[in-house]
């Protein structure tokens, strides 16, 4: 019937925006103390600490514990994914999380927070925008590729960005904690 729909609808406005917030904070408190500080127990014994902070960002009370394991799997998820521990590892070179970001593009000011930049082990600068949507139904790989589209133009703007601060070459890479997903996008013609 129309109910489920409707909770699912909820589901995916409110809350999965503040699972998505809390998520994206956690894996930069992550990067900055290191992937070798947490663990799977580490990360279970703040479900506390996410719930409370769900509260605090305003996810309904029948929602709280939905959100919270949600948050604790996504970050569970990039603690086993090589991904997302070389994405987090803070000893790359100039490795920044949420780094605010301004500049002109097609004669437009653009202001962006980048979730996490770094220069990798063969002097490449990589651009990685997380994004916590949720998959249901139909294959995890086109999802993937349907949100890589989505999101592109954006990661090409950050591109264009951080190109007038950087002459390093620039890659660009979308990683989904909730599903441990990565997707490279292609970077535009300057």
């Amino acid at each position: 019937g129309a109910q489920p729909e409707l909770v699912e609808f909820e589901w995916a406005g409110v809350a999965a925006k503040h699972v998505g917030t809390l998520v994206h904070r956690m894996l930069n408190v992550i990067s900055e103390t290191g992937v070798e500080a947490w663990s799977v127990k580490r990360l279970t014994d703040r479900k506390a600490r996410f719930r409370s902070g769900l509260r605090a960002l305003g996810v309904p009370h029948e929602d709280l514990e939905r959100a919270t394991q949600a948050v604790t799997a996504a970050l569970t998820t990039a603690l086993s994914d090589p991904i997302a521990r070389w994405i987090l590892d803070p000893t790359h070179t100039q490795a920044q999380s949420e780094v605010a970001i301004s500049g002109w593009v097609d004669d437009n000011l653009v202001n962006a927070i980048l979730d996490r930049t770094f220069i990798s082990s063969d002097l490449t600068r990589w651009i990685i925008d997380y994004k916590t949507g949720l998959h249901s139904g139909g294959s995890l790989d086109e999802f993937l590729d349907r949100e890589r589209t989505r999101y592109e133009p954006q990661l090409h703007r950050y591109a264009q960005l951080m190109k007038n601060l950087d002459s390093s070459p620039i890659r660009l890479g979308l990683y989904f904690p909730m599903h441990g997903g990565w997707r490279e996008c292609e970077l535009p013609n300057f």
